[in-house]
């Protein structure tokens, strides 16, 4: 999204899937509370402790740490993947892909700690700045039906960009990684999307 932004003459449709950062930190708890110490207050004990290590340390480090063992502890954990992923995981270039994609210098890790607010939320929300999303940039958003991250800033933007094009879609039997947990559903949702492009493509050198 933010790329987007920077480089709206380079997106011909904006496609997101399950995106994070977009949700405002419910109850006006930033707003109320501008110093963290109130905010910690009004959540869970568990929020406090995931909080605090993530912004510690980056988790995937004792992946990095053990080597040549990476691969093997990663089969045992299968990351953040459910039962639907796991006939993914007796191939094992899959299996090394993932690995390796977490191997190297963990930029998206220090990124991520340097951007979200209590694990959930980022510190500039982008549900804010969709606005400045030029309207002739169409958007597709995906949410799967059973995810962490609240849905419904995809309908808020929808409202916001009265005069753009933006498709919601929630999918069911899907968490964060709708890729994984229904490719199927995930797949004709990509095709659909893609043929409506071509289609105006040709509607556009038509009237040319």
């Amino acid at each position: 999204m933010a790329y987007a932004l920077k480089f709206p003459e380079r997106i011909k449709h904006l496609i997101l899937s399950d995106p994070w950062g977009f949700a405002i930190l419910p109850g006006g708890i930033v707003d109320r509370h501008p110093d963290s110490e109130q905010r910690y207050d009004l959540l869970p004990r568990w929020v406090h402790l995931g909080n605090f290590i993530v912004n510690t340390c980056n988790l995937l480090s004792p992946i990095r740490a053990i080597g040549p063992f990476g691969p093997w502890v990663a089969r045992l954990a299968q990351f953040d993947t459910n039962k639907r992923a796991s006939e993914l995981w007796n191939d094992r270039a899959m299996l090394e892909y993932i690995y390796h994609c977490n191997a190297q210098t963990p930029s998206g890790e220090d990124a991520f700690r340097n951007m979200n607010v209590l694990l959930m939320w980022a510190k500039s929300p982008m549900v804010k700045r969709v606005k400045e999303l030029p309207d002739d940039v169409p958007m597709t958003i995906m949410y799967g039906s059973s995810t962490f991250f609240d849905h419904r800033t995809a309908y808020e933007i929808k409202c916001t960009r009265q005069n753009s094009k933006v498709d919601v879609w929630i999918v069911k039997d899907a968490g964060h990684d709708i890729h994984v947990d229904n490719a199927g559903e995930f797949n004709r949702i990509m095709k659909k999307t893609l043929t409506d492009i071509s289609e105006e493509e040709e509607e556009w050198t038509t009237v040319d």
